[in-house]
């Protein structure tokens, strides 16, 4: 890692071909560092003093690195399944991740108190694969999946409940992307292969409502995981597109903005800025 990378807003890509983390200076697009020692490296997220979590599907494992550093700084287990994504509550510290499917069977949501110790786990009879997920501002966990055909699903954990309750959504969305919060809104990721769509959600009761969407061009391909910060929202693309990271403006979208060199096999990405 470069010395200069813990001064910096820097985006982290997690690499499935080269079991790595590549990281990049957000202002430049110029990789600063590498996280190596990875096994199958999927989804990241981030806390509020800018440590960074990467599922590690191959190994099981969530493993916690600060911002700017390369070696890890805690290492939490998933016992139930292979763990593909995360977000962390800002308010408590809690840390939600995402296991597609469990050992033997449909998937779950794993919740760490304080981002610790053992998970609570929860299921929903809707959903049999569990993909990414993100809390609002009032600490609700909103995620997305399918059932075992294929068929999208939303749910929500409500702050303080102990169950997940499914969300209708007037929309159909063909492949579930990053869900996050951008300040305003839950946000849902439809990553479409010809144009990838943000969806801004008002969440009410068991409903979700379209307030708006950001609508990606990406060079080709599907997106796997994007990440908004503020006025920004990244991604990356595969070799077998043209193996590059891409910047957009957020919510305006259309072309990227800039676009550099990318990994082999991009599948996660976050933003993380410096601790104050």
């Amino acid at each position: 890692m470069l010395p200069e990378a813990k001064r910096e807003d820097l985006l982290y890509v997690s690499d499935d071909a080269l079991d790595e983390v590549d990281v990049y200076s957000l202002r430049t697009l110029k990789l600063t560092g590498v996280l190596t020692g990875l096994n199958k490296p999927q989804g990241e997220c981030v806390d509020v003093t800018g440590d960074v979590w990467v599922t590690n599907i191959g190994t099981a494992q969530i493993i916690e690195y600060a911002h700017g550093g390369t070696n890890p700084i805690n290492t939490l287990a998933d016992g139930s399944g292979y763990p593909v994504a995360c977000a962390v509550d800002p308010s408590t510290g809690n840390l939600a991740v995402m296991s597609i499917v469990g050992l033997s069977g449909p998937g779950a949501v794993l919740v760490y108190l304080d981002a610790s110790g053992t998970p609570a786990e929860y299921t929903d009879p809707a959903l049999y694969y569990y993909y990414f997920d993100g809390y609002d501002d009032r600490g609700d966990l909103l995620i997305d999946g399918t059932d075992a055909n294929g068929v999208f699903g939303f749910a929500e954990l409500s702050s303080g409940n102990n169950s997940l309750a499914n969300i209708a959504l007037k929309k159909s969305i063909s492949l579930p992307g990053d869900v996050q919060w951008d300040g305003k809104w839950i946000t849902l990721e439809n990553a479409g292969r010809e144009n990838t769509l943000i969806y801004r959600l008002r969440i009410s009761g068991s409903t979700g409502t379209i307030v708006g969407a950001t609508r990606l061009k990406p060079p080709c391909g599907a997106l796997s995981q994007t990440w908004i910060q503020s006025d920004t929202v990244t991604a990356a693309f595969p070799h077998s597109c043209d193996a590059t990271i891409d910047v957009w403006r957020y919510p305006v979208g259309g072309p990227p903005r800039k676009s550099a060199q990318g990994p082999a096999d991009p599948i996660g990405v976050t933003i993380s800025v410096p601790p104050k």
